[in-house]
């Protein structure tokens, strides 16, 4: 068996103290922006007038989430961003001033996003997102390839405008020049970044399971009824399946409540938290912040992975989402648990 610290590819996993830059340069492409609203009140119905709801208003988005996150975990992030109308001027307003914006001015609104939460169940309403010129995607694709051009890692993250051919992913993925790329989108434009060799996708369960078609091998469909106490063991399966389909591809798969799982030359490495209780939204961002991180530092495997969780971990107890707590992480890191079993080329966990 071989070790979990396994090199993944040498373009992606490289381990040298001597070389480690102390302030990693983290490029964040965000297709589509935008102002997350969350509310949060003890109790309320869909229909309820609610008064006193504590409110809180930021610069979110996946990829704002990435950054931020990043910041905190000592990284120097730029995040390459499309912006239009008052919507647009508040995101600029609103973003963390740590994280350098390189912004791409564009005709529609910045779209708005609503989370309520109450007692402990999340909603989230997601903004489309307004649909962009083929001159401002140029534009975009542009600044993305200038922002990547110098730095460590770049990551491209969450959806697209409204409209949003399938093959902009793509696009965007070829104009990165670094060599760490990590992707984490949705439906189409996840699929089309599947079939890109050396690069990490990080889906979570459901976008896994529809990315593979919901189906394991030549077993029933089980999308999406999985329990989470199942989920490793599934998830393990579906990776393996999509890793042999895209030769180089590293899937970071984010389980949620049981943690994030990653394969390494058939052996499921797996990184579970302790039980923690607060806002789910923005938990995966973090996760993939961290990861991307640790393995810019050099990481192994293993350990790129449990400090991964641990922040995602972090990132629940915060109030809203785009925030951990360095002390935090080191406290859940020391309680997330590894393990790591073989996997066959058939999918089966052994």
């Amino acid at each position: 068996m071989p070790p979990i610290g396994t090199s993944l590819n040498d373009n992606l996993l490289q381990y040298n103290k001597n070389n480690l830059n102390p302030v990693p340069t983290i490029a964040v492409i965000c297709p589509n922006p935008a102002i997350d609203v969350t509310a949060s009140s003890r109790s309320f119905s869909l229909g309820d007038n609610v008064a006193g709801a504590a409110t809180n208003m930021r610069a979110g988005g996946k990829g704002t989430n990435v950054a931020c996150v990043a910041a905190d975990l000592g990284a120097a992030p730029k995040l390459v961003a499309p912006l239009g109308g008052k919507t647009g001027a508040a995101f600029r307003d609103l973003l963390d001033p740590r994280v350098s914006l390189h912004e791409i001015s564009v005709h529609g609104d910045t779209r708005l996003c609503l989370t309520l939460a109450s007692d402990g169940v999340i909603t989230e309403i997601r903004g489309s997102g307004s649909a962009v010129s083929e001159s401002e995607w140029e534009a975009f694709i542009v600044a993305a390839q200038e922002a990547s051009a110098s730095a460590d890692a770049t990551a491209i993250c969450g959806s697209f405008p409204a409209e949003s051919p399938v093959q902009w992913i793509q696009e965007l993925i070829a104009a990165v020049t670094c060599p760490k790329v990590y992707v984490d989108t949705s439906g189409t434009h996840l699929a089309k970044a599947a079939e890109c060799a050396g690069i990490t996708i990080a889906p979570n369960f459901d976008e896994l399971q529809a990315l593979c078609g919901d189906t394991l091998g030549d077993k029933e469909p089980v999308y999406p009824l999985v329990p989470p106490s199942d989920r490793s063991a599934h998830a393990a399966g579906l990776v393996s399946m999509q890793q042999q389909k895209t030769a180089g591809l590293q899937v970071l798969a984010t389980l949620g409540e049981a943690g994030a799982g990653l394969l390494v030359e058939e052996q499921w490495h797996m990184a579970v938290p302790p039980e923690v209780h607060g806002n789910t939204v923005g938990a995966g961002d973090a996760t993939l912040a961290a990861f991307i991180l640790a393995q810019v530092r050099g990481l192994s495997p293993s350990a790129a992975l449990k400090y991964a969780v641990a922040s995602g971990a972090s990132a629940v107890v915060q109030p809203v989402a785009g925030h951990i707590s360095p002390a935090d992480v080191t406290r859940l890191e020391s309680q997330t648990s590894l393990l790591s079993v073989a996997v066959d080329q058939d999918g089966t966990v052994g």
